[in-house]
């Protein structure tokens, strides 16, 4: 059975444009269904925060380190630091 066979299988895709159709039937195909998580658990929101934190938090300071230490200093600071 074609996909396009399987499409008109379906009466409740009527409303989407044929591309959409396709997508969802393939995805039945395939064995999985086409779904949007929108949750976010607190440690997933805690690692999003984090990263933005950081990296806003290293462009500063790479200014700062720049202009006080040079090149040398960020290159031997970052590598003896961590």
């Amino acid at each position: 059975m074609s996909i396009d066979e399987q499409v008109r299988a379906y009466p409740d895709l009527d409303d989407m444009d044929d591309v959409d159709r396709r997508d969802i039937v393939r995805l039945h195909q395939l064995g999985y269904a086409q779904e949007l998580r929108r949750r976010m658990s607190g440690f997933s929101n805690f690692a999003v925060s984090f990263s933005i934190i950081s990296v806003l938090t290293a462009l500063t300071i790479y200014g700062y380190g720049l202009g006080t230490g040079g090149p040398a200093d960020l290159v031997w600071g970052y590598q003896l630091v961590p």
